[in-house]
């Protein structure tokens, strides 16, 4: 799909009975947004001359988080993809053994394949929850909410992701894998629990007057 449109145009798609886009293509979305949100507390504190001791550290930030952006939308193309293929081998013949077989084969080949780009959107937006950590402790104070905004977008994705991976784990045939898939999945989800948790709390620090 193209990014060049705008954010309504892409929101009356997803509202549409069309499947694609759909949980996976949101969720790496919602990451862009946190990622983009986590960047502006990074140029504004390069505008801050009393920051000036951690700018080195918040330019190396604005550059991975520019990758990220770019990635998190390539990420809701190939997870629509992903989905799309799925969609295709259900509609396989299945009427003799033989075409049942090939059916079954292609289809989880299909399912496995779907789950690359939602734990791919979990292990970056993990990672972005952890810049979210150490921008919440060195960067500007005045943007500290953004910093919250961005974590909770950022987990949020994770959770989405999440459950796009174990829309296709379900029903895969082979077990194992499967549950290795979802061991996977559990752990970068506590992790990026844990991350954002602790930017949240970094970040409203400053921001309680109780």
């Amino acid at each position: 799909m193209s990014w060049d449109r705008s954010i309504n145009d892409y929101l009356e798609e997803l509202g549409s009975p069309s499947p694609a886009p759909g949980g996976g293509a949101s969720s790496a979305l919602a990451a862009a947004i946190g990622a983009a949100q986590l960047q502006m507390v990074v140029e504004l504190t390069l505008q801050n001359s009393r920051y000036q001791q951690v700018w080195p550290q918040m330019e190396e930030h604005t550059s991975h988080l520019q990758v990220l952006r770019k990635r998190f939308l390539e990420l809701a193309d190939e997870d629509a993809q992903g989905y799309q293929a799925v969609a295709a081998a259900l509609k396989l013949p299945r009427n003799t053994p033989e075409l049942a077989e090939k059916r079954a084969a292609v289809l989880e080949a299909n399912l496995y394949a779907a789950t690359r780009a939602p734990l791919a959107i979990m292990e970056l937006a993990a990672q972005a929850l952890f810049l979210c950590q150490k921008i919440a402790a060195e960067g500007t104070s005045m943007a500290a909410s953004d910093v919250t905004v961005a974590a909770a977008l950022l987990r949020a994705a994770i959770d989405g992701a999440a459950a796009t991976t174990l829309a296709n784990t379900c029903w895969m045939q082979d077990r194992s894998l499967a549950q290795r898939i979802n061991r996977q999945l559990d752990q970068l989800r506590r992790q990026g629990d844990d991350e954002a948790r602790n930017a949240m709390d970094l970040a409203e620090k400053g921001l309680r007057r109780d």
